[in-house]
């Protein structure tokens, strides 16, 4: 019996939500939120909690854009900035105290285009590094670099003469082999041929010549 007594002892807390019917991306609107007992009274310092809809990925959800607290005739104030087109939600939310039952308001806003909320720019943003200071950087880099490559070129060209001297020397001509004369055949025939014919002498011949001529 004593916690029903206690439970029916809690007032019963209400929600006024007020929001702008449209608006616009990027575009500031103020929401704001009376709560109030059971006889209409105000509710004070108490946290009220401002959420509103969200379509991601052809999900719905809700997602928390804030929280106020109440002041003494009962309002919490949001300044609220959509960042997306399209009808919405927007909810305020009182979780309830030992005092008083939870309670929340659901308002639709329509939300038209404005301008582009994310801009893309070129170039490195790092933050904490100024211009100056990112330039001396990547100019002591650059005149590393440029300094190395100078001293190492004309090595690097020099090392390519030299080798292509050693390339030239280590040559070496082309040479036909030589015919070994042990090794071709030989034809006995024509060797015993020219042994058995005799050497003629030229002298016989004229002398053979001379006797035959006929004498007047």
């Amino acid at each position: 019996m004593t916690g029903i007594a206690l439970a029916q002892a809690r007032g019963v807390a209400t929600i006024e939500l007020t929001a702008p019917a449209n608006g616009a991306v990027g575009s500031e609107m103020t929401i704001t939120a009376r709560l109030t007992d059971q006889t209409a009274g105000p509710i004070a310092d108490t946290e009220i909690i401002f959420q509103s809809s969200l379509v991601f990925l052809n999900a719905l959800g809700d997602v928390e854009v804030g929280r106020g607290t109440t002041d003494q005739l009962g309002v919490a104030t949001l300044t609220f900035v959509p960042r997306s087109e399209g009808e919405t939600e927007i909810i305020a939310i009182f979780e309830g105290t030992a005092q008083y039952t939870d309670a929340f308001e659901i308002t639709p806003v329509v939300v038209a285009a404005g301008p582009a909320q994310y801009t893309q720019e070129a170039g490195i943003n790092v933050p904490g590094i100024n211009v100056s200071l990112l330039v001396m950087i990547l100019s002591a880099v650059w005149g590393t670099y440029i300094a190395v490559m100078y001293r190492v070129i004309p090595r690097l060209r020099e090392g390519s003469k030299y080798s292509s001297y050693s390339d030239v020397s280590s040559r070496r001509p082309f040479i036909l082999p030589r015919k070994d004369s042990s090794k071709t055949p030989r034809n006995d025939n024509a060797s015993q041929r020219t042994k058995q014919q005799p050497k003629k002498d030229p002298g016989n011949e004229t002398r053979a010549l001379v006797s035959n001529w006929p004498t007047v």
